[in-house]
């Protein structure tokens, strides 16, 4: 009786405490607390920066730059996909830039005017994109910096790190949950040994605390350890993350794909990062030629209502609210499904390649070896709870 209600108090604050451990490590995102001392926030979250660097550069490591990664979504299926998006809204597209720009003079317009501009624009149009997403690729790698994608998709949004691991690791966190309920039963036999000798509380105390804190190491070898598969007589012994490894890659590589590493993301990137300005250079010196020669038609009735300082920005106007409005379709969910598909494909293959050990060397730097923070925790939990046990069972006499 005494062994049975010893084992379920420890098992039960063993699996709380590894549970409660685990959880901390990725809850909450955001500090809760009285800042900056009194509170918590995950260990992940808090970490986010330099777990979130080292985890993408291990994994574009393997697939390479952002320039190649854009040449595996197919340049020449993003411009396709342009031109097929654009042409049809033609009419609806310059009507409400020409609208925005200068809304008097484009009323002003011949129907016969207006639609030679449609057509200028369309036949022209099918030239340009393409060259100017060959000139944007050539630069990519000085237009967009994979610590700018890290920063803006994981660093300040520490939420999608969080989902990411937990998504990548999910079966050796719920190992290392469920763990604490072996290890409180374990703790509960050396207690009730212990109490056989008549020893004071506190070595019931450490003696929990030895415990727990073994078996958290156990636990986090079983989960890290041999990457190959080994024996030792009848026993094989492989770590429980490297046997998830083909399914881990996979899932991790759909996040990747889907979240982060995207057409959509890419093109935002480009025009938001540090290298905005660059990149808008580069589109404007395609773009306002197309929207000179477009507005050929109109040019005679423009410069007779405008200045020559007016005709010159409404020009440049129309040339910006052109670059926003061409690349909408890229930020379209269908298109960018379909991307990433290509992109998961070759992503998974290139990751997949990895033999436990380099898999192993890509997720361990990762982490950041907090998972090691599991053993003091522990340790000072079973402590709490072998005294607590004792003290439990000195006050029940009839156990």
């Amino acid at each position: 009786m005494k062994l049975v209600v010893l084992a379920a108090i420890l098992a039960v604050i063993g699996y709380v405490v590894t549970s409660v451990a685990v959880a901390a490590m990725f809850r909450p995102i955001t500090f809760r607390g009285i800042p900056p001392i009194f509170g918590w926030r995950g260990l992940v979250p808090a970490k986010a920066s330099v777990i979130a660097h080292r985890l993408v550069e291990q994994i574009m490591t393997r697939v390479g730059t952002i320039r190649d990664v854009w040449d595996h979504a197919d340049p020449t299926r993003i411009s396709e996909h342009l031109v097929l998006s654009l042409r049809p809204r033609m009419p609806e597209i310059v009507e409400d830039v020409c609208l925005d720009a200068d809304a008097t003079l484009w009323d002003i317009l011949p129907d016969d005017v207006k639609t030679s501009i449609y057509t200028r624009l369309d036949e022209r149009m099918p030239e340009v994109i393409p060259k100017l997403l060959g000139e944007i690729e050539e630069n990519l790698d000085d237009l967009v910096s994979i610590d700018y994608i890290t920063k803006v998709h994981l660093i300040d949004q520490p939420g999608m790190l969080v989902r990411l691991i937990e998504h990548v690791g999910h079966k050796e966190i719920l190992f290392l949950k469920r763990v604490g309920l072996p290890i409180g039963i374990i703790a509960a036999l050396g207690s009730l040994i212990g109490n056989t000798t008549h020893q004071p509380w506190w070595v019931d105390g450490i003696a929990a605390a030895t415990v727990f804190a073994a078996g958290a190491f156990l636990a986090i070898q079983v989960v890290f350890a041999w990457p190959e598969l080994g024996k030792l007589g009848p026993f094989t012994f492989h770590g429980l993350l490297y046997q998830n490894q083909d399914n881990a890659v996979r899932v991790a590589t759909r996040i990747f794909t889907r979240d982060i590493i995207t057409v959509s993301n890419l093109v935002r990137d480009t025009l938001e990062g540090p290298s905005g300005h660059q990149t808008r250079e580069i589109i404007r010196r395609h773009v306002t030629p197309l929207v000179e020669y477009g507005m050929q038609p109109a040019m005679r009735i423009i410069k007779k209502e405008r200045s020559r300082e007016q005709v010159a920005r409404l020009i440049d106007d129309l040339t910006d609210a052109a670059i926003d409005q061409a690349l909408e379709p890229l930020h379209e969910p269908t298109f960018n499904r379909e991307r990433q598909i290509v992109l998961e494909d070759v992503f998974v293959h290139k990751m997949l390649d990895l033999t436990p050990t380099q898999y192993g060397a890509l997720i361990r730097p990762a982490l950041g070896g907090y998972e090691w923070m599991l053993i003091p925790v522990c340790a000072a939990a079973g402590f709490i709870g072998g005294a607590a046990a004792f003290l439990f069972e000195i006050n029940n006499p009839l156990l």
